[in-house]
């Protein structure tokens, strides 16, 4: 039986600089790809309309422009939220 290695090797610290994979990086890029993919095979061009403003242009930009603003209000509530909980501690 070949030698197996000890949980203290498979885990690294910091100081190690080995590569650590968790679960939210993993979905985060199946999330990644599969959002490539979406926009990649949505080239039509379609009419948007927003409050007063109304265009036509190609759906990719919309998905890629709609995908970012969720990261962006993504970030911005958990950066809220990690202000609250240092407040709280």
């Amino acid at each position: 039986m070949p030698d197996m290695p000890s949980k203290k090797e498979l885990r690294k610290g910091p100081d190690d600089h080995g590569f650590q994979l968790n679960m939210r990086a993993v979905v985060g890029g199946i999330i990644v790809v599969a959002l490539v993919a979406f926009i990649a095979g949505n080239s039509a061009k379609v009419e948007v309309s927003f409050l007063f403003f109304s265009a036509k242009m190609p759906l990719w930009i919309v998905l890629t422009c709609t995908a970012l603003l969720g990261v962006a209000i993504g970030a911005l509530l958990t950066q809220r939220r990690q202000r609250r909980k240092q407040r709280n501690a």
